[in-house]
């Protein structure tokens, strides 16, 4: 998702998995004409569309997307975004990878052995945008045959090039960590309305996912420079 507000003079930047839905679910109800809310609603999905064919931008545009479209406006509008610990991330993308594995299997009558013969041949099946999105992370995670596996499979430099293309060196003004929930409400009420609320809840309450000493050690050394950059320690719990 994606804001681009004329009347508030802010830019929202959608970092994946990192619980940008809630402010743009929210900010619907305050927008006004010359507000782009680009995914995440019914109205959002559908100006997503418009949007995509016109400028080629999406709800998880990156700002190397946005700068030359918006012009003055880059430096002229306050850019914020928020982020997540990355480990967190990381787990996001696998929980997500394999909710989806078991929805289309569902859906479509399918077995797993099907879904890997798509990812390795014809790619009809799974959305193109999984293998796009950071990377191809989701379909790694598709391809696990549990999580161990699959940061093994992702352990290289997508993660420092997520953060990279979102985050660092483009300029942005306000930074927010997803942990913080109750500052981003507070800047968000003062910049838009009172009554601004973050009405998802951020922090996912599904299986805690473990990882093993070796890998820990491995992502210590991947991203263990990535997390103090951002201002986390290695360890979120």
């Amino acid at each position: 998702m994606t804001i681009i507000s004329e009347n508030y003079k802010f830019i929202f930047i959608h970092i994946p998995k990192c619980g940008g839905s809630s402010i743009e679910i929210e900010f619907e109800k305050f927008a006004k004409w010359g507000d782009f809310i680009i995914g995440s609603t019914e109205y959002g999905y559908e100006l997503e569309k418009v949007f995509a064919q016109l400028y080629g931008i999406d709800k998880h545009s990156a700002p190397e997307k946005l700068i030359p479209l918006l012009g003055d406006k880059w430096s002229e509008y306050t850019k914020m975004a928020i982020i997540r610990h990355p480990r967190k991330i990381i787990e996001s993308y696998y929980k997500f990878g394999k909710r989806r594995e078991r929805e289309i299997i569902k859906n479509r009558l399918l077995t797993r052995a099907d879904l890997l013969d798509d990812i390795n041949g014809g790619r009809k099946i799974i959305p193109h945008w999984m293998f796009n999105q950071t990377n191809g992370v989701m379909i790694d995670a598709i391809l696990s045959k549990d999580f161990d596996d699959y940061l093994r499979r992702v352990a290289d430099d997508r993660w420092e090039f997520f953060f990279n293309r979102y985050v660092f060196d483009h300029g942005i003004d306000q930074i927010f960590k997803l942990e913080d929930a109750l500052i981003i409400r507070h800047y968000m009420q003062n910049i838009i309305d009172d009554s601004f609320e973050l009405r998802h809840e951020n922090i996912s309450k599904s299986e805690k996912l473990v990882w093993s000493e070796d890998n820990y050690q491995i992502y210590k050394n991947l991203i263990g420079k990535l997390c103090n950059k951002l201002g986390y320690g290695l360890d979120y719990d």
